[in-house]
């Protein structure tokens, strides 16, 4: 539910609201206070969910000219940010004075152009490549290449985000920002594979094709996979890359795991390898590494072994 329902205190009490009779639809449930002086209906549970409202309850109290950002102007524009930075909302406004936290709020403080704001839901929210821009410089290299591929995935402008990562030079954490804009790449399906490809960087495994389309000896597509390394004739793949807990038009759990079985022997048959993980394998350099060590040792074997024959 978004909320654009946010009512403030005297809102009510122009409705005839008793500062008695909020608190007692906070307790049955009516209403909940998002913060000090601001109400809505039940809103979301889940913890992305909650930081949106969070951030709209603290940015329709702010002054004029405030705008939500970084990790919470991430969420607003439907890129990926891990649970850690949801401690606090951030909102920036551009002033000369130093960032502060208060109640849960990090106000940022920073030169805020017009065309560097958007209207999300209502709400002033910094627009998608300086959302990108402020959340990478704050996040661990492997989150903000994840934010970044997923940025990129949105049409963000790769040259607005050089330009900011060339302006900023002397800008705490630019390091990371230029580090992760040169290893994104906007093919990256899902934020699983970004940290996929962070792992196989720091494993010192070669880097793959992705979204490496597998062609039958007919010229006929087969399969769209994550991830290819041709030359050892091996397909990666993220488990989960079909949803099977959310089958779609009529579809059960068991049909779809068969087609992707199916999809898998047809994959085989054209002559590749596969080998899949799922996140914990994917977050991890060490395990991810070994894995794909061994797929690639023997994918090769194999290889070998079919054209010796």
């Amino acid at each position: 539910m978004e909320r654009n329902d946010l009512r403030l205190t005297h809102t009510y009490t122009v409705d005839g609201w008793s500062a008695r009779d909020l608190r007692a639809a906070c307790r049955d449930g009516t209403l909940e206070q998002l913060r000090r002086g601001v109400y809505a209906p039940p809103g979301a549970d889940e913890p992305r969910g909650r930081h949106r409202d969070l951030a709209r309850a603290a940015a329709v109290l702010r002054l004029p000219g405030t705008a939500i950002s970084h990790a919470s102007a991430a969420l607003f524009h439907g890129l990926p940010v891990p649970a850690s930075s949801l401690t606090q909302v951030h909102l920036t406004r551009a002033s000369g004075s130093h960032g502060r936290r208060r109640a849960g709020v990090h106000f940022h403080h920073s030169p805020l152009r017009d065309d560097e704001v958007v209207l999300i839901d209502g709400f002033r929210v910094t627009a998608l490549e300086r959302t990108i821009a402020d959340t990478l410089r704050d996040e661990r290299f492997e989150w903000s290449v994840a934010i970044a591929d997923a940025g990129l995935a949105r049409q963000a402008d790769a040259g607005v985000l050089l330009a900011y990562a060339d302006a900023g030079r002397r800008r705490r954490g630019n390091r990371n920002l230029q580090r992760a804009l040169a290893f994104a790449d906007g093919r990256a399906g899902s934020p699983a594979e970004s940290m996929s490809r962070v792992s196989m960087l720091r494993a010192g495994i070669p880097t793959p094709h992705l979204q490496f389309e597998v062609i039958n000896a007919d010229g006929e597509w087969v399969a769209t996979s994550d991830f290819a390394w041709p030359e050892f004739g091996l397909i990666g793949e993220m488990d989960g890359r079909v949803k099977y807990d959310a089958p779609d038009r009529g579809r059960t759990a068991s049909d779809v795991v068969a087609r992707e079985k199916d999809r898998e022997e047809r994959i085989r048959a054209c002559g590749w390898s596969i080998t899949r993980w799922a996140w914990d394998v994917a977050v991890d350099h060490r395990r991810l590494g070994e894995q794909l060590r061994q797929a690639l040792r023997f994918a090769t074997i194999g290889s070998q072994a079919r054209f010796t024959a």
